[in-house]
């Protein structure tokens, strides 16, 4: 599923296929409500933050362009992904990462949120990375986001609230 318009659709196929199409189409029901919802928020945000989201740290660092649905939730919070220029799942150097000096990090790296964390906030050379100057490194639950089903209206809301904690407090 590359939008999520497309993971809606998987999500109503399975239901479709056991004859439980009501309860496909509530669960997919909920999720818009959900999305409208954050997105009505998300398009009152004037100053969009630029966000880096990462799955995996150093050497090689895994993150997405356009054309992935983490890429469309970003959007709707009212965030703007530094590799937007970029299609698809990426690969980065360091190199790139300083470049795009990101406002907030994103960290779905596995093992413990808080380690994944502090390591990005005391990588060498990292020092002068606004979201590392201003402690703007957030961990995301890895099951939940890279898992493309109805848990990601829970990726949305906890992306939603470490970018933007002041306009997303009630969601």
């Amino acid at each position: 599923s590359h939008t999520l318009a497309n993971i809606e659709d998987d999500i109503q196929f399975v239901p479709d296929c056991v004859g439980k199409t009501m309860e496909g189409e509530t669960i997919v029901a909920d999720m818009e409500i959900d999305i409208q919802k954050t997105a009505s928020i998300g398009r009152t945000i004037s100053d969009p933050k630029t966000v880096l989201f990462e799955f995996s740290g150093l050497p090689s660092i895994q993150s997405f362009g356009t054309g992935v649905y983490l890429n469309e939730m970003l959007e709707i919070i009212g965030a703007k992904n530094v590799l937007a220029q970029e299609i698809g799942w990426v690969s980065l150097e360091e190199e790139q990462v300083l470049e795009a000096n990101p406002d907030v990090i994103l960290t779905a790296c596995a093992g413990q949120d808080a380690d994944a964390v502090e390591e990005i906030l005391n990588r060498p050379g990292w020092e002068n990375i606004t979201a590392v100057q201003n402690l703007e490194v957030h961990a995301i639950d890895r099951s939940g986001c890279l898992i493309p089903n109805q848990h990601i209206i829970g990726t949305l809301h906890e992306m939603a609230a470490a970018v933007y904690p002041q306009d997303y407090h009630d969601n």
